[in-house]
């Protein structure tokens, strides 16, 4: 994908769902100033909560898309815009020590709600890009959920990582 002449937002948030990305041609206007027809925005970050270390068999954590764990990014666009959605995800999370605690996704650990709801959650794989169109309401919310396991070694202390969601215009 060549991302040069393409005008770009980003969103960052020191936590574990760190980078939102939004790649579209910009429209001009002659005296007006340059709109992206696209932007995405972390709402929330995905947080796998507190894991007990030094267990014998590792302690597991689930964070289903919508539970109070999950990431959300909204996306604001045109309605009716077609969106191709990319997610690149971490194995581990790593801790201020270099361990590892490793991160799973499974294939219905994304989701997306046309409504910005909870209640009409549509899932899908996070590891397959996804093509979307842009509701009549003009936004979108995308929701991320994991697991995370922790082996018996792993010593106690905070762990972070980076999920970069990509959302294109094609």
């Amino acid at each position: 994908m060549c991302l040069r002449n393409r005008p770009m937002r980003a969103t960052t948030v020191v936590a574990m769902l760190a980078s939102a990305l939004a790649i579209a041609p910009a429209s001009v206007v002659a005296g007006q100033a340059v709109e992206a027809p696209l932007r995405v925005i972390v709402v929330r970050p995905l947080h796998i909560g507190q894991l007990i270390a030094g267990l014998t068999a590792g302690d597991r954590a689930e964070i289903a898309v919508g539970a109070s764990g999950a990431g959300w990014f909204e996306i604001i666009g045109q309605p009716g815009s077609v969106v191709d959605l990319v997610f690149v995800l971490p194995d581990a999370l790593i801790g201020e020590d270099g361990q590892r605690l490793q991160l799973n996704f499974g294939p219905r650990s994304a989701a997306y709600s046309e409504s910005r709801s909870t209640s009409d959650l549509v899932s899908f794989d996070p590891h397959i890009p996804r093509r979307l169109s842009v509701p009549a309401g003009g936004r979108l919310m995308v929701a991320l959920g994991a697991s995370a396991s922790s082996p018996p070694h792993v010593q106690s202390g905070r762990f972070t990582g980076a999920v970069v969601l990509l959302a294109h215009i094609p």
